[in-house]
């Protein structure tokens, strides 16, 4: 009996890893790879699952007070905004609808995503990061529905909750745009019709931190660029996966790698 041979672990990881930096589409990945597009439709989100699964460990948010200020430590050093433990955006990820979606995943910029939620430290590495809500949801709602926001709400993420810069109290702070809301632990630009000298150098200082999840974003989808144009797995669980792991290897290379 004829038997066809198995696509052993080597084979998966490249055809995934290639895949992911290229973008190309299964039946363009069939000649290099001499695996199926059917076949290939499987085994690339179930290896970025794996993927996802082993590599998650060097995305972790702080877990005690001492690591947030760790983190605050670092915007301090490098983009002088004391008390910052991290800037956090919202991407949308293009993606090719399911039948019958319908105009569910169609945003306010003409075309179907669902949308990356993404916490960075100062060294362009994610401390959290979140994928899946629809694309007419604002980044605002996307916070919102994380399990971030419901940890942040409920103090178990051990932030500390003030110090002393330039002798007065400060709270530590994410800091955001425009999209989401002003709170105590939630900082955001002056609007532009505040143009005071001190609201300018507030703003300087608050994009110069914000734009860490900007410049995150960024190297992810030059290096994956699989993200570069909707996913046309047609899947979400598999578009999930493909996109987690994307992240995780992300932080992995900026880890072990850092200056590449």
């Amino acid at each position: 009996m004829n038997m066809r041979k198995v696509i052993i672990p080597n084979e998966r990881l490249t055809a995934t890893l290639r895949y992911l930096a290229t973008g190309r589409t299964l039946e363009d990945l069939k000649f290099s790879t001499r695996i199926s597009p059917q076949s290939l439709g499987r085994v690339i989100p179930e290896t970025c699952e794996a993927i996802y699964k082993v590599l998650r460990k060097y995305c972790k948010c702080p877990t005690s007070q001492e690591g947030w200020k760790k983190v605050a430590k670092e915007f301090e050093d490098r983009w002088q905004f004391p008390n910052c433990i991290g800037p956090m955006d919202g991407k949308h990820v293009a993606i090719t609808p399911p039948p019958g979606a319908g105009s569910f995943f169609f945003n306010y910029k003409n075309f179907h995503s669902q949308v990356l939620f993404g916490v960075a430290n100062a060294n362009y590495e994610l401390l959290y990061f979140n994928f899946g809500s629809n694309g007419r949801v604002s980044n605002g709602g996307v916070f919102q529905s994380t399990d971030f926001y419901r940890t942040l709400e409920s103090g178990s993420l051990n932030v500390p909750k003030e110090t002393i810069v330039s002798g007065r109290n400060m709270p530590f702070v994410l800091v955001a745009d425009d999209a989401f809301p002003l709170r105590k632990d939630i900082m955001k630009p002056f609007s532009s019709k505040v143009n005071t000298q001190a609201c300018k150098i507030f703003n300087y200082r608050l994009s110069r931190a914000q734009r860490m999840i900007e410049s995150v974003f960024g190297i992810i989808v030059e290096r994956s660029a699989v993200l570069q144009k909707p996913i046309s797995i047609i899947d979400l669980t598999s578009v999930r996966h493909i996109v987690m792991a994307c992240c995780t290897l992300h932080n992995f290379l900026r880890i072990k790698i850092p200056n590449q």
